[in-house]
């Protein structure tokens, strides 16, 4: 009798393992199924992203030339032109060396 119980156990832990076998197996595939998921719409938002990286970068581009323009001497004399400025020469002070200070 101690034959029979031991194949009975033996049946019930093999339908057991079966069992959790396709289950596991069932959430495995579950579980791919929403990483791929997952993975195809973080992609999808990944693309956007760069896409609106290389629109910001060439924006940036422009507004770079258009600020070096701004600082170039053709605007600069275009702005003495329609101010009235006037070239001066500048004189500039030599470095003294020191030698005529007086030391208290």
């Amino acid at each position: 009798m101690s034959e029979y119980k031991s194949k009975k156990d033996f049946h019930k832990l093999n339908r057991i393992l079966t069992i959790l076998i396709v289950a596991l197996f069932i959430v495995y595939v579950g579980l791919q199924m929403v990483v791929t998921s997952m993975v195809g719409t973080k992609s999808e938002e990944i693309d956007n992203v760069r896409a609106q990286k290389a629109e910001l970068r060439l924006e940036n581009e422009i507004l770079t030339s258009k600020i070096d323009g701004a600082r170039s001497l053709d605007n600069a004399k275009d702005l003495q032109e329609k101010s009235n400025l006037e070239t001066k020469n500048v004189n500039f002070l030599e470095k003294a060396d020191g030698s005529n200070v007086a030391l208290n």
